[in-house]
């Protein structure tokens, strides 16, 4: 499935108080959450629902499949023990992937590029309903239309155990060789990544690979370096996605 660098749109959450006041019955500000849109509804991966009552943005998350949404929550539905009725501040739909296998994505021309990418990690990296999810960046060229490829590819050899090892990789069709020049910019995007079919353990350590440009300590070079991390994956487990304020991410995927 491949990206097409577009529009970019900006979010930007505003967090206040978690508890309500007597002039405002408004049970969470700024709410970040990952989810799921089932037939024009919202379900959250903690498994909330959220109705929209109110917004203040023109995103249509009824025609989103996952999303990332901010949002203020304003009360419980007194009949129900997890559904919400919401104000949506903001919203942009996630790109859902499935992992590939390494034999496959190797023998594939497209898929064996390994062109520099970033997570922006430890922040904007979790695991929520079953899903890896991240929040990616990527070098692109001003103004281009140019689709980007970028797959999560699971390395079944390099696995033992209850540890499972996924390769992040970026096929750019030639974009990030313009990486630091005047008509370059960096772009970003939020992807998840379903796992339950690979880890059926109950918990399992997960390593993530990548490859990213080198810092000097205040920029970055056109060096490239390989980059890894380490995850806890509990089965049903739940992490609460981070607020992303003044998040720029690419809106047109296929």
């Amino acid at each position: 499935m491949k990206a097409i660098v577009k529009t970019l749109i900006c979010i930007t959450a505003a967090m206040a108080a978690l508890t309500s006041c007597k002039k405002d019955d408004t049970l969470q500000y700024g709410n970040a959450t990952m989810g799921n849109v089932v037939d024009g509804t919202f379900i959250s991966d903690q498994g909330n629902i959220f109705t929209v009552v109110e917004k203040n943005t023109n995103a249509e998350l009824e025609k989103m499949k996952r999303a990332f949404v901010v949002c203020d929550v304003l009360k419980k539905v007194a009949e129900t023990e997890n559904e919400y009725e919401v104000r949506l501040n903001g919203c942009v739909e996630v790109l859902t992937k499935n992992p590939v296998e390494k034999s496959y994505a190797d023998s594939d021309e497209e898929m064996s590029v390994n062109d520099p990418i970033n997570i922006e990690y430890p922040v904007y990296l979790w695991i929520s309903g079953g899903y890896i999810n991240m929040l990616v960046s990527f070098d692109v060229k001003t103004g281009s239309k140019t689709k980007h490829l970028v797959n999560l590819v699971f390395d079944k050899e390099a696995s033992t155990g209850n540890q499972y090892v996924f390769n992040l990789r970026h096929n750019s069709f030639g974009e990030s060789l313009i990486y630091g020049t005047a008509d370059s910019q960096l772009a970003h995007n939020y992807v998840s990544f379903p796992i339950t079919d690979i880890i059926k353990d109950n918990t399992a350590e997960i390593i993530i690979n990548w490859t990213w440009f080198k810092s000097n300590g205040f920029e970055w070079t056109n060096e490239t370096q390989d980059y890894s991390c380490k995850m806890t994956y509990t089965k049903g487990g739940f992490e609460q996605a981070p607020v992303a304020i003044a998040s720029k991410v690419t809106t047109n995927l296929n």
